[in-house]
């Protein structure tokens, strides 16, 4: 069986504004191959796999966007994605998240953008994205600046004259496929993204971090931007950081990560590093450290066939504050 993905289904955010995004008809696609399918199909015409509907309770919140079957192949723009963004009649604005696979980057966008599991989480060994994925709910910048119970005080209007809907945006954990799959697959990504979330769900590893982000700087070199930084806003977003580094604060967690090293030129590796960080500093319109504190303070997770998954009523105030602040700086940018 596959799945049945609908282009143009609302998905509520438990928030009573009307959205800014007119929808027509939902035009049905198929989850494995992406064929269009019509109301009534059994079966698939492009893969010959049987349609299964999904609970009405459980609405499909994404739809596949950009796909890449290898470094040497082209990048493939599925057709359900561009029906999805060629409804939306405002200005658009991508907040997207990558970063290591198996790291709860989805599981962080869906807290963040505040419309449930809207980007399916694997908590097995496997990760669960494969390419790019966006969301086919698009929000208005009050609808994402007041999301998490934040009230109407946290609200954020775009400028005068400006109908702006955010987008959300998915991409595949990096490091299974190789550097130079990284590379082509996030290239078009970063430059339509208004704000970027780079994910690091691990102890604080500069060289690592920085070895990572180093897939930003080679798409940096392939993108002329003229007068202009090619990119938005870079948030490197720390989890599970214990108390004594949140109370250190995320200006200590830059200058560490981004101060340039002191180089002699004995060590090549430090220049590489400190040329990989003048290059982020330099594509960006800015760059951040956020520190987000352990979601759950105990074994808090909701049991579904012996796989553990982090719901929002289990989050601490702690890490809902935390994840408040990211909103409301994120907002900002947006405006």
């Amino acid at each position: 069986q596959v799945p049945l993905l609908d282009a143009s289904q609302e998905v509520g955010v438990g928030l009573d504004v009307e959205s800014p995004v007119p929808r027509s008809a939902p035009a049905l696609f198929c989850g494995e191959c992406g064929t269009k399918l019509e109301p009534g199909d059994m079966f698939c015409g492009g893969c010959g796999g049987h349609v299964e509907k999904p609970p009405e309770d459980v609405p499909t919140a994404t739809v596949p966007w950009v796909r890449l079957a290898g470094t040497d192949e082209p990048l493939v723009v599925r057709d359900e994605a561009t029906e999805c963004i060629s409804g939306v009649t405002t200005a658009l604005s991508f907040v997207s998240i990558f970063g290591a696979a198996r790291s709860g980057k989805s599981t962080l966008i869906s807290f963040l953008c505040g419309i449930p599991n809207v980007f399916r989480a694997n908590p097995g060994t496997d990760s669960y994205t494969k390419g790019i994925d966006i969301s086919n709910k698009f929000v208005s910048l009050r609808e994402f600046s007041t999301a998490g119970g934040m009230g109407a005080a946290a609200a954020v209007e775009p400028a005068e004259g400006v109908e702006l809907s955010i987008g959300f945006a998915d991409a595949e954990g990096q490091g299974d496929m190789g550097n130079q799959y990284d590379v082509k697959l996030v290239a078009g990504y970063l430059v339509v993204s208004r704000v970027v979330l780079f994910n690091w769900n691990n102890s604080f590893q500069k060289n690592k971090i920085l070895d990572e982000l180093a897939v930003m700087v080679e798409v940096a070199k392939r993108v002329q931007g003229g007068d202009q930084k090619p990119f938005g806003h870079l948030h490197v977003v720390f989890q599970n950081v214990r108390q004594t580094e949140m109370d250190e604060g995320q200006d200590v967690r830059f200058q560490k990560l981004f101060g340039q090293e002191a180089d002699n030129g004995a060590d090549r590796a430090v220049g590489t590093r400190n040329q990989i960080r003048k290059m982020l500093l330099e594509n960006f319109q800015s760059v951040s450290c956020q520190l987000l504190p352990k979601p759950v303070r105990h074994d808090s997770f909701y049991d579904i066939g012996g796989s553990k998954i982090l719901r929002f009523e289990d989050l601490t105030p702690e890490y809902l504050h935390a994840l408040g602040k990211l909103r409301a700086t994120i907002s900002q940018q947006l405006q």
